[in-house]
């Protein structure tokens, strides 16, 4: 008796783990499958490529092409068209503001070898910069993005004017890096692609990543979802996010970005903007970069969460363009 329960329950398990294998199978195939669309083909029009460094970026541009140059950079899983609200506004009051797609994300070209640690990046803005025959900009970058941002400011101190940290994951490091089980587990190329199937490249999945980092999930409106589902169908997606996932969870880099000290060598005025709710990158993060920006000034959002351009855009904007205008 006791046997034919164990055999039972030995079967009720495999079925579990045969269901659980066979759903993950159907997602993975879905989102391939649904990955049709050549990026020049479906990128929108309000925006166009540039060169820059060995990928051609897309970018999209508002305000006057003679007013000072602010330069944005998306958040994980964004895109350029994410800056739209904000980059309209500044443009009202004359300034240039500047969105690229930071690869692999958005519509831009995705380099044949997969490089796309803060050095890559930061030469990629740099070079959109190059194309664009701007010789300085503010900065702004957001959570991930921050830093490639923060990279360009360190390495190219002459071509950063101002530079803005909204929630920013540094990933800061105070001593050597160890392997972890997730850096492990992200060296397993199947398991790294199955990862980013299910999630971030999964558009199913999209409202669930958005309310993952607000405060107030109502923020997260069906505007915001189509936005940040839009490239998703663009062709190698998920293969490409992959490749680039180890970047976003693992902190381990050489970088000068990634080294708290480097970061008193900053001459530039610096805004530090932060959700007082924030769970990913919690406030005491934002005060602690403040703290090591001998030019930053810390500003806060109340009731924000990890993203103030969507949760609270019209406050956001405002504290932005009091910075860009003293």
């Amino acid at each position: 008796m006791i046997t034919r329960i164990l055999k039972w329950a030995l079967w009720f398990v495999l079925g579990i783990i045969a269901l659980i294998l066979v759903s993950l199978g159907f997602v993975w195939l879905s989102v391939h499958w649904s990955e049709k669309d050549a990026a020049a083909d479906i990128a929108p029009k309000s925006g166009h490529f540039v060169k820059a460094a060995d990928v051609n970026m897309y970018v999209q541009e508002w305000g006057p092409a003679d007013g000072p140059a602010i330069l944005f950079v998306h958040a994980a899983g964004g895109w350029s068209e994410a800056w739209r609200m904000t980059g309209e506004v500044l443009g009202k009051y004359g300034f240039h503001s500047i969105a690229a797609d930071m690869p692999p994300l958005g519509f831009s070209e995705r380099p044949a070898t997969p490089r796309y640690g803060r050095e890559d990046q930061a030469k990629r803005l740099v070079g959109v910069l190059d194309a664009l025959h701007i010789t300085r900009a503010t900065v702004v970058g957001h959570s991930f993005g921050a830093r490639a941002a923060a990279e360009m400011a360190l390495v190219n101190p002459g071509r950063v004017s101002r530079l803005v940290l909204v929630d920013a994951a540094l990933s800061l490091q105070s001593g050597e890096e160890k392997p972890t089980f997730v850096s492990t587990l992200l060296g397993i190329g199947p398991v790294r692609n199955l990862i980013t199937t299910v999630t971030l490249a999964n558009p199913l999945f999209t409202p669930r990543l958005l309310r993952l980092f607000v405060h107030n999930p109502a923020s997260v409106t069906d505007y915001w979802v189509e936005i940040y589902r839009r490239p998703l169908s663009v062709k190698g997606s998920a293969d490409a996010t992959a490749d680039w996932l180890p970047e976003l969870l693992t902190a381990k880099s050489s970088a000068k970005s990634a080294d708290p000290a480097a970061y008193k060598q900053l001459a530039i005025p610096t805004l530090v903007l932060w959700g007082e709710e924030d769970s990913v990158t919690p406030l005491a993060q934002g005060k602690y970069i403040a703290s090591l920006i001998p030019n930053a000034t810390l500003r806060t959002l109340p009731g924000v969460g990890h993203m103030p351009p969507i949760e609270d855009t019209k406050n956001f904007n405002a504290m932005l363009l009091s910075f860009l205008q003293r």
